[in-house]
């Protein structure tokens, strides 16, 4: 399966290491960080959300975490 980064880039799931989540200053952030020598030869991403809903939603759909932030 294969995650959208939200900046024109996917990354296959077999390379996150790890995924956090945080609510920050009204900002919903999502951090994921990659395993060493992945395909973007990035550590990590952050990506924001200005709503819970759509946090939420992308959780759900990449994750398969329920409803995370309230």
């Amino acid at each position: 399966m294969f995650i959208d980064l939200k900046n024109g880039s996917c990354i296959n799931a077999s390379e996150v290491l790890s995924v956090t989540f945080v609510k920050q200053s009204g900002s919903y952030n999502i951090n994921i960080k990659f395993k060493p020598h992945n395909s973007l030869k990035k550590e990590s991403i952050e990506i924001n959300f200005d709503e819970a809903l759509k946090a939420n939603e992308y959780i759900k759909k990449y994750f398969n975490i329920e409803t995370y932030f309230d």
